[in-house]
């Protein structure tokens, strides 16, 4: 009787145990989707900057590296209009190419973790 008190009780322990352990480790090496960095990239920028919604809809694929060509079939516009969007981006964030774009886009949401924290 007292072993299948025990049993139940070392069953309970390890059910609670596995209920409440700690989370696995992150691990450093594992893939990271894109979509889930730039999703984690916008609120910075949009929080900062007012940005018309097709002018995000802009920004979001430029900072997954898209070309004007594929920005434009994304988004059923014109090569044409969606350079004047990335124009109007570049212009309200006061950035000059993509590549700065990036960057700051990287710092405010840097920023934006530490003031959190």
């Amino acid at each position: 009787m007292k072993t299948s008190t025990a049993s139940a009780s070392a069953s309970a322990a390890s059910s609670f145990s596995s209920k409440f352990a700690a989370p696995a480790p992150v691990r450093r090496d594992a893939p990271v989707r894109l979509s889930t960095v730039i999703t984690a990239l916008m609120p910075g920028l949009v929080h900062t900057f007012e940005f018309s919604v097709i002018e995000q809809d802009v920004l979001q694929l430029v900072l997954m590296g898209r070309d004007s060509e594929t920005i434009a079939r994304r988004l059923g516009i014109t090569a044409r209009s969606a350079r004047w969007h990335m124009h109007r981006v570049f212009t309200k964030t006061e950035t000059e190419s993509r590549e700065a774009l990036v960057h700051l886009a990287l710092r405010l949401s840097d920023e934006g973790e530490r003031a959190q924290a």
